[in-house]
């Protein structure tokens, strides 16, 4: 969806200015991902999914032995991609990678945009911190209340769209197996777990020129450093 509407920015002249934080969709526009080359295999799939349910962490052991390189990249909680992993490698005999999309191109598809790619960041505790408080400010703004109201429609816990961080830990809330308090903080948890999975996600990137925040007393300051890096002068 983003494709046509930088390529109309870019034929006007134009720089476009893309800003993001998830990996894959940062790669879906600036690698040729094609994420229908591989069709599924509802059978294997059923097979796999079987076998996770009745022994955890057996789909990413599989992973770990017939595509060690996806595995390493990839939480083994992260069921849905581990098994999507398992599912190309055994369809195709090729691991995942090597279907286009990876950082390193080994597909050797042309890739559409030369992009120049910015990263923030920050000292651990500085990143932890604000997390916490991102989550204070959910709660404030009706998290809560959201969750209860679809915990209440009667919703299937393991839906995707549930799987999300807030969700899934206040459902574990309603039905009795934490309290509001132990919710909370599996919730910040949680999200500091997927912050350190992001940043080992785009560190692969070698592309990516990184400035740290905290290094600079406002905004302003970090912008002009980011243009000043980029297109020289003041």
């Amino acid at each position: 969806m983003a494709s046509p509407i930088v390529d109309d920015i870019l034929a006007r002249g134009k720089t476009a200015i893309i800003v993001g934080g998830t990996g894959l969709y940062v790669n879906s526009l600036i690698y040729p991902l094609n994420f229908t080359s591989v069709p599924s295999d509802d059978k294997l799939r059923s097979e796999l999914n079987a076998l996770e349910q009745t022994q955890k962490g057996a789909a990413y052991a599989l992973l770990q032995a017939e595509d060690p390189k996806a595995a390493q990249r990839l939480h083994p909680n992260d069921v849905k991609r581990v098994i999507r992993a398992l599912e190309v490698v055994r369809l195709t005999g090729k691991p995942i990678d090597d279907h286009g999309g990876d950082f390193a191109n080994q597909a050797h598809a042309d890739i559409p945009y030369e992009p120049t790619i910015i990263g923030l960041t920050m000292p651990r505790e500085m990143l932890y911190e604000r997390i916490n408080l991102r989550v204070d400010i959910m709660l404030r703004q009706g998290l809560l209340d959201e969750a209860r109201a679809i915990y209440d429609a009667g919703y299937e816990p393991s839906l995707p769209a549930l799987q999300g961080l807030g969700y899934k830990q206040l459902f574990k809330h309603f039905s009795g197996e934490y309290t509001f308090d132990e919710a909370i903080e599996a919730i910040k948890l949680e999200t500091r777990h997927f912050a350190k999975r992001q940043l080992t996600w785009f560190r692969r990137d070698k592309r990516i020129i990184w400035f740290d925040i905290s290094q600079y007393p406002d905004k302003e300051s970090l912008n002009q450093a980011i243009y000043k890096t980029f297109c020289g002068g003041e």
